[in-house]
């Protein structure tokens, strides 16, 4: 009596643990799909981070890639895992500086190309926004129309700023090589 009573205890378990795994399974790809769109709109704010301000271009899936793999170094992120499609950047944030965002809260970044299901059957977008937060929202969020490219002479100026930085950055550098060189020398020459 005891050892059908501990089958039935087992199967009933092994039943609800089935249907919870189910659930959490579907869940999961909703919730997979938030977590890869907030390190994706994570490694566009270290690349804008590092490139004056300025987004990536966004014009399609592959230019953001291209861009954007370096900071994330994980090809899996860039699909979603319900849809199988690529995720969409806007746009109309190719290569615009970050403070001529009026509210990044408000600025749609990135994307599912393709809906999800809710729970009730209604569709489901995953959306990134410039200010780094990620949300579902019921509606389609829309992508804006390509920013124009930069002028001559802001494209120039941002040239420039850009050798100012890399050279500060390069006399850094070699002073810290100048500094363990010596070092070096100093502790070798001792033994």
């Amino acid at each position: 009596m005891r050892n059908r009573f501990g089958l039935i205890a087992v199967l009933g378990l092994a039943c609800v643990c089935g249907l919870a795994y189910a659930r959490q399974a579907d869940d999961s790809g909703k919730t997979q799909c938030v977590s890869n769109l907030k390190q994706l709109a994570l490694g566009v704010l270290m690349y804008v981070q590092d490139y004056d301000e300025r987004f990536p271009t966004m014009a399609t899936p592959a230019h953001l890639q291209h861009r954007v793999y370096p900071y994330v170094k994980n090809n899996a992120i860039f699909k979603c895992p319900v849809t199988g499609e690529d995720y969409l950047g806007n746009p109309a944030l190719n290569r615009v500086s970050l403070g001529d965002i009026g509210l990044p809260a408000n600025m749609l970044m990135l994307r599912d190309a393709k809906p999800h299901k809710s729970d009730d059957g209604t569709p489901v977008w995953v959306a990134a926004y410039v200010d780094g937060h990620v949300k579902l929202v019921s509606k389609e969020p829309v992508l804006g129309k390509p920013a124009p490219p930069p002028s001559r002479s802001s494209r120039i100026k941002e040239i420039r700023r850009y050798l100012v930085s890399l050279r500060q950055s390069r006399t850094q550098t070699d002073k810290e090589i100048r500094g363990l060189e010596a070092e070096l020398r100093r502790l070798t020459q001792h033994k």
